[in-house]
């Protein structure tokens, strides 16, 4: 009868690895707002969601915390040693954790991927009139005004400082040492405008 209304079956559970800051002020805030959810969803009552709410809030406020105060000390700790320091910055850019191959994806598929979405639209659409076109623009964009050091300057102090795993340098250490980067970051930028001009153009 076990095996038959429940049979056995295994479970793949997967288990992060949790931050280096995640102590036990960070576990007990988290017991907590799952605690109040689950009041919440069996209750729905507007004070116990307004208290879960609270509860989340105050958990993000305590996460940022605990984050800046470990990196914080950890730089100030391995500042008298070098190859601490830049071990140090190697885990906190994420540049130690390996992403190679985490996902199946690649270049040649996500190519194909788009290409085999525009060959359904091609086969859904054949056969059918084209649709009426009432307004079309009349003007035209062939060539792109290069941006000048000034430009570029202003456009990077003026973004957020706002980084992720894939950028090779924090968006900050950008800013911090703008000045001697300008020329290269402008250079790239013309180019890239460049490129795109000439594929407008073909």
């Amino acid at each position: 009868m076990a095996d038959s209304l429940a049979p056995q079956h295994s479970l793949r559970l997967r288990t992060g690895r949790l931050a280096p800051w995640f102590d036990a002020d960070c576990r007990a805030a988290r017991r907590g707002c799952r605690r109040l959810e689950r009041r919440y969803r069996r209750t729905l009552d507007a004070e116990h969601r307004r208290l879960w709410v609270d509860a989340v809030r105050q958990r993000f406020r305590l996460y940022r915390t605990k984050k800046e105060s470990y990196w914080l000390s950890r730089l100030e700790q391995d500042g008298r040693s070098l190859p601490q320091l830049w071990r140090s910055l190697s885990s906190l850019l994420g540049r130690d954790s390996d992403t190679t191959g985490a996902t199946g994806h690649s270049a040649d598929g996500f190519a194909k991927f788009f290409a085999g979405k525009i060959d359904d639209v091609r086969t859904a659409t054949a056969g059918h009139p084209t649709p009426p076109v009432s307004n079309t623009a009349r003007s035209t964009m062939s060539t792109f005004q290069p941006c000048t050091q000034s430009d570029v300057r202003r456009i990077i102090m003026s973004s957020p400082a706002k980084s992720c795993l894939l950028d090779p340098v924090p968006t900050f250490i950008v800013r911090e040492t703008v000045d001697v980067l300008l020329p290269f970051i402008t250079s790239m930028v013309n180019a890239s405008l460049s490129v795109t001009t000439r594929m407008m153009m073909r």
